[in-house]
């Protein structure tokens, strides 16, 4: 099946701008598990005699014309062509840990019995996370490689010194494809309602939180 191939040129919606994080210097937790943080500024002491209200103008959301079936319209944000990307650059980074011997997990090294040796690259429908057993493509030991080295981004084009956190560099090019093929479709209205949420993930991360009060209480705060 032919999918649309990644958009070469893509508006980023928002600019790149440092002086918009909240830094540590000038903000506070604001409870003591959450690394949500609050700006500390100094108040204006300025008076204001003139307030001009910004009237957003009603309008309702807008559906463009979908793919006719759901696969396409999967494709559209997950393209072959970008998951084609994400098994060249795990084959480098699996290759680049063999060449290196660079620790097999988290707490020990690899040795010579380590199934990261007899990793033998993976293929575009092994990424792709099928709706039936995993077990009839590969075994067990072997999907939980991918599940642990998969590298959706160039491992060799993440700047360590750029002002742009790594996570960020990591999702950029994803981010930017989701955002642009989001907005091809929908058009939202007037009403929005912004808020944070949780997405689960149990693994070995320091990004991580625990927020006991959430349903989904350990993961990425987003």
């Amino acid at each position: 099946m032919n999918t649309p191939p990644i958009l070469e040129e893509i508006q980023v919606i928002n600019a790149y701008d440092d002086k918009s994080f909240i830094k540590e210097e000038h903000s506070h937790r604001l409870w003591p598990d959450d690394p949500t943080r609050a700006l500390v500024l100094p108040a204006e002491n300025d008076r204001v005699t003139n307030f001009e209200p910004f009237h957003v103008k009603t309008r309702n959301f807008h559906i463009n014309t979908l793919p006719p079936t759901p696969l396409q319209l999967f494709h559209l944000f997950l393209p072959i062509s970008l998951v084609e990307e994400w098994v060249s650059y795990t084959k480098i980074w699996i290759s680049w840990l063999k060449r290196n011997e660079v620790i097999d997990s988290w707490t020990s090294p690899m040795g010579k019995t380590s199934r990261l040796r007899h990793w033998e690259g993976t293929t575009t429908s092994e990424v792709l996370r099928p709706e039936h057993s995993i077990f009839k493509f590969m075994p067990y030991w072997k999907f939980q490689l991918i599940h642990r080295h998969l590298r959706p981004f160039d491992p060799s084009k993440i700047d360590e010194t750029a002002p742009l956190p790594e996570v960020f560099q990591a999702a950029e090019k994803w981010s930017d494809l989701l955002q642009a093929v989001s907005l091809s479709l929908f058009l939202p209205g007037s009403h929005l309602a912004v808020d944070e949420g949780m997405v689960r993930y149990t693994g070995k991360s320091n990004e991580t939180t625990v927020i006991k009060g959430k349903p989904t209480p350990l993961g990425f705060k987003i």
